[in-house]
């Protein structure tokens, strides 16, 4: 609809790239961030001796920062690569119109 409208492809892929990637890096920091508060609240509460004790000393929960931060960052790879790609997925072949019928359908 923006299209038709005036709007230049170009600026509506970037848009819609821009809009994806902060989309995909607000919901890896909130995933990292909740997954490293759930370990450490969580594995020390299920860590049991074989006699179904808390062990003694406590639990030392250490959690990898580089390789977490390297997973979600892989993890994240492939939104955005989609993202991107999608953005840039040239659409000349229909026009306007035909696009704007598209979406009436949908």
């Amino acid at each position: 609809m923006l299209t038709a409208l005036g709007a230049p492809r170009r600026g509506l892929g970037r848009t819609a790239a821009a809009e994806n990637g902060v989309l995909v890096g607000l919901g890896t920091a909130v995933g990292v961030g909740l997954g490293a508060a759930i370990v450490h609240l969580v594995v020390p509460l299920v860590v049991l001796t074989p006699a179904a004790r808390r062990p003694v000393p406590e639990v030392l929960v250490d959690l990898p920062t580089v390789g977490t931060l390297l997973m979600a960052a892989a993890i994240a790879a492939v939104p955005l690569l989609s993202a991107v790609i999608g953005g840039r997925r040239d659409r000349t072949a229909r026009g306007t119109a035909d696009r704007l019928r598209l979406l009436e359908e949908m």
